[in-house]
Formats: C-alpha cells, structure tokens, sequence
C-alpha cells in the first residue's frame, strides 16, 4: 500500500521508547535513543552507579542527562505483618518445579551447566564461566546476590522464579514504602516499574496500601495533569 498511513497520528506525537536491559551495549542504546529504561537491580549502591552512568553517557549523546528515566523493576508482597508478607513470598517460591531446577537455572543462568552441583549446598562463584558477551548482565548479577546472601541453587531458583528476575520488595504497606523513598531520595532510581505476584490481586494490594502512604509524603502524585505517558513523565 502506498500513500499516507490511515491513521490518527498520537496525541503525544510520537511514542515513548523504552529500552530493556543492564548490559553495556544496552545501556548505550538507551542513552542514545530511549525515555525509558527498564532494568533490574537488587542492591541500592548498584542501582545508584547504574544511574549515575546512564546519565553520563545520556550526556555523550548530547542530552540531557535526565531526559532517560531509570525505572528499576519491583515485585512487591504486602502483608498486615512482615511475618504475613514473607509467608506469602514463601508460598509463591514453593511453586518452582524442583524437577526443572537444572534447566530453569541454567537458562537464566547463560546456559550454564549445572550437572553435579548440589541443589542444596551455597552456589559457588560461576563468574568466571559466563560467556562474555552483552546477554550475561542478568546471570552475573543473579551469581552476586547468591554469593551475597550465602543462596543455594534451590534458593536462587526459587528467588528468581518469585520475581522474574526482579527485587522482591517484601513487607507491610509502611515498610514497602520506606525501602521505595529511600532508593528514591538515594538517587537509586526515577521511579518503579511494578511487577504484582498476582493480578489482579497484588496490584491491587499495592495500589490501596502502598500508594497512600506515599502519596501522603509527597512521593507519588494524587492526580494527573496530564492525558498521555509522554506527559506524565515531563511532570
């Protein structure tokens, strides 16, 4: 078909581009091009060196620093108590299929190969055997958290079957809210990308108790001024 598109053009002009991912390459393509990036950290001091290095190269493409939000994503569980949250993030762990531990791990792992590791002993250090190559951003970074919290292979699998990959914020709505502000005024990131366990139910936990005490300290706003997502972000 030739002529002009048969379509409305968007009310924001053009849209929003997002781009995914931690690996160097990846971070260069958002700070040349994207709005958005959408990214996984887990450790607070991390998070606020990958912001520091988005913006910087943001500002090697000649933009402005802060034109590329940083959205770290979250999965949070929301109980009355922290003993209610964390029977609820337990639960949903318990699902993995221990009998595709091996190859669920593998896979996020690189494709690493995992025969003859015991899947209850401490991970050991796998760093050294991922390949190097742009896709190996997320396996290192699942290698570090097991080194740090001492995780065996069920563990990590279970951890990492829990929340896509993402940090899993467990607590009671006040509790969620403090680790949220602090890696916010920390400059740890822009905002957050927020992955329920459970639809509609997780979202709407969140929404109703997390959102409120948020919006109470002035960190999330209490109506929107704008029509489109291109707008909101400008605010």
């Amino acid at each position: 078909m030739k002529g002009p598109l048969p379509v409305r053009r968007s009310p924001q002009g053009r849209p929003v581009i997002s781009q995914a991912g931690s690996s160097g390459p990846g971070m260069n393509l958002g700070a040349a091009w994207a709005e958005l990036t959408f990214t996984t950290q887990w450790d607070i001091e991390s998070s606020r060196a990958f912001v520091a290095q988005t913006r910087a190269l943001t500002a090697e493409h000649g933009r402005e620093p802060g034109a590329l939000k940083v959205l770290p994503g979250i999965m949070p569980f929301v109980g009355s108590t922290m003993q209610e949250a964390r029977g609820l993030a337990a639960e949903f762990g318990s699902y993995v299929d221990v009998e595709g531990l091996g190859a669920f791990l593998s896979h996020h792992l690189g494709n690493l190969d995992l025969d003859g590791l015991d899947p209850d002993e401490p991970l050991p250090d796998l760093r050294p055997h991922l390949a190097d190559n742009a896709s190996v951003s997320r396996p290192r970074l699942y290698i570090e958290t097991a080194l740090r919290d001492g995780l065996t292979l069920r563990q990590l699998a279970q951890r990492i079957s829990l929340t896509l990959g993402h940090r899993p914020v467990i607590g009671t709505p006040e509790s969620i809210a403090d680790d949220l502000e602090k890696w916010f005024t920390a400059g740890a990131a822009d905002g957050f990308i927020v992955l329920p366990a459970d639809l509609p139910q997780g979202l709407r936990e969140f929404a109703e108790q997390v959102v409120p005490i948020l919006q109470q300290r002035g960190l999330f706003r209490r109506e929107y001024s704008r029509t489109t997502l291109r707008g909101h972000l400008s605010e």
